[in-house]
């Protein structure tokens, strides 16, 4: 089998590379497999798209979220169906790794690189948004406006994060706090009325059950059933902010009146403030106020192995 690797050096504080660096013995006999190394901010994207036009059956992902991201934009980014693209295989290694988890994919390296390279292959669906003014982006795993949005922001610049790794989210939701103002946002779901929701901590939508570090926002969601799941926090003061989080961290949320989790195919929201925006746990900026943002399921894009 012709495969191709990326792997992001940097991902999970090195540990992407130090676990390479443990497989690449095993991972060569038996394929024929070319090894790359991301170099910086869409280098992953260009080595997916080489990697499809080249033929290979199989794209192994050694790293981050961030990296599986853009290594699938680079796949959707050809225009080929998911059955003529290369099967991706993943070995969660970043800082957080949201999406290969909710997967259920392992989390020891050495079975993450046996269902990457012999895993069979499902249809994964991805998240598609547009944001008037900042463009459109493909997403694998989380997007999200508001909490969410400004704690990514936090943990990508903290000084904290190179040392305390996925526990870096945690910190950051603790600090975000005593400091995040609410939002007001005005919702519409699949095409329907819009609906106005008071103290709005998080609007997300997730491909799995997972974000922001292992927060159970969807429990039991399927990446795999064309649809996305839409999580809203709304109505909370700041004291009551933490009692539901902590519920969110366990996935024990569902039926709480301040919180919405629905499927969903599309849905719009725009807010009355400007809302910090991030996808899949990379920045993406701020959106303006009064700004609608649309976003909507493109189903079995991708197939994973696993």
């Amino acid at each position: 089998m012709e495969a191709w690797s990326i792997v992001n050096p940097a991902a999970g504080r090195g540990d992407a590379l130090r676990a390479w660096r443990q497989l690449e013995r095993e991972a060569r006999p038996a394929n024929e497999l070319r090894v790359f190394y991301t170099e910086g901010p869409g280098h992953a994207s260009r080595l997916a798209r080489q990697a499809a036009e080249a033929g290979a059956e199989r794209l192994l992902v050694v790293g981050g979220d961030g990296t599986v991201g853009e290594a699938v934009r680079g796949l959707v980014e050809t225009g080929r169906p998911a059955a003529e693209l290369p099967a991706l295989g993943i070995v969660p290694a970043g800082t957080g790794n949201d999406f290969g988890l909710g997967l259920g994919l392992p989390v020891e390296p050495q079975a993450a690189l046996e269902r990457a390279l012999q895993g069979e292959p499902r249809a994964i669906d991805l998240i598609r948004v547009e944001i008037p003014g900042l463009g459109g982006f493909t997403g694998v795993n989380t997007f999200g406006a508001g909490f969410d949005g400004a704690i990514v922001h936090e943990v990508n610049t903290a000084w904290y994060k190179s040392f305390l790794g996925g526990f870096s989210y945690h910190t950051a939701v603790l600090k975000g706090l005593l400091t995040f103002r609410p939002l007001t946002a005005w919702l519409s779901e699949e095409g329907g009325e819009e609906r106005r929701y008071e103290r709005v901590w998080l609007c997300n939508c997730v491909n799995t059950e997972r974000l922001a570090g292992g927060m159970r926002a969807a429990p039991g969601a399927d990446a795999s059933d064309g649809r996305l799941n839409l999580f809203l926090a709304h109505s909370l003061s700041r004291a009551g902010a933490l009692p539901v989080f902590t519920r969110v961290i366990r996935g024990t949320h569902l039926g709480d009146p301040r919180t919405l989790v629905r499927p969903v195919t599309s849905f719009t929201v725009r807010f009355a403030e400007d809302v910090a925006a991030q996808l899949d746990g990379e920045w993406l900026g701020l959106v303006p106020a009064g700004t609608v943002v649309r976003v909507a399921v493109l189903p079995g894009a991708v197939r994973v192995a696993g």
